[in-house]
């Protein structure tokens, strides 16, 4: 059975544990599935302002056209959505 499955990996750090981790994941995944990966960390993506344009908006559409229209297309044609991200502490 074909799955589409999108990996988000949250991490800036290349070559990281986190990364290093959802390889592991993709690597098993890809034997039997379609993988997306998206590094989160790469993409261009601005923070919410809260100006509510995407409830006054038909389509819901944030009005920044950054990078998360690009992640929100994927998304929406995904099965699986895997989220690898790092946790801090010290």
């Amino acid at each position: 059975m074909v799955s589409n499955i999108t990996v988000l990996i949250g991490s800036p750090r290349k070559g990281g544990n986190t990364e290093a981790l959802a390889h592991a994941f993709i690597d098993g995944a890809k034997k039997n599935h379609d993988i997306e990966v998206i590094s989160v960390a790469d993409t261009k993506i601005n923070g919410c302002t809260g100006c509510n344009f995407c409830y006054a908006d038909e389509s819901h559409r944030c009005m920044h056209k950054d990078g998360m229209q690009e992640i929100y297309e994927k998304l929406a044609h995904t099965e699986i959505i895997v989220i690898a991200t790092p946790v801090y502490f010290y």
